[in-house]
């Protein structure tokens, strides 16, 4: 595809299109080990077929303060994490406060919203199925790889929920109640 649009490998394998060559710059927020390591991945993935990757790490509030809010990036790798009842409006509806990539599709958003309200899982389901259809052509983001979270804990014990963003376990402990 990239010859067919008139690009060129240069004498290090790397592509040059119209005269510039074809560099992206991955940032990341630093600190974590599987940033890393999938960032490394990719870098060498990218260059067998021309394509350079220049890794970039930044502070995580930096990262989410200045780099993804003023589009400082090429490709930023970044994790979400969805709490059960929350509306990935944030991520991926038009203006959404955690859309760096400013995707917008309204049909998308308008079912994102709207699976936001329904309280039955089949139903919300389906509205979500749609908004994923559309999304899967427009392709917003590549999901690279998910990390599962697993906690145990007794049957009799409620509220317990492991928080996706950190893993942490006891993040609402202050909420837990026992029956008796």
């Amino acid at each position: 595809m990239l010859e067919q649009a008139e690009c060129r490998r240069g004498p290090d394998g790397i592509y040059s299109c119209a005269g510039k060559r074809l560099s992206l710059r991955f940032v990341a927020s630093s600190g974590f080990t599987i940033r890393q390591q999938v960032l490394a991945l990719v870098q060498a993935q990218l260059r067998r077929v021309g394509v350079e990757v220049l890794p970039v790490f930044v502070a995580q509030r930096a990262f989410f303060t200045q780099i993804l809010p003023d589009g400082l990036f090429d490709v930023a790798l970044l994790a979400w994490a969805y709490f059960p009842g929350e509306s990935w409006s944030a991520e991926y509806g038009c203006r959404g406060t955690s859309n760096y990539a400013h995707y917008c599709q309204r049909l998308v958003t308008a079912n994102l919203d709207q699976a936001g309200r329904i309280l039955d899982p089949l139903q919300q389901a389906r509205v979500l199925n749609r908004a994923d259809a559309q999304m899967s052509n427009d392709v917003p983001a590549l999901p690279l790889y998910q990390q599962v979270a697993a906690a145990a804990f007794r049957t009799e014990v409620h509220n317990y929920v492991l928080n996706p963003a950190t893993f942490d376990d006891l993040w609402n402990a202050v909420n837990w109640w026992k029956e008796r």
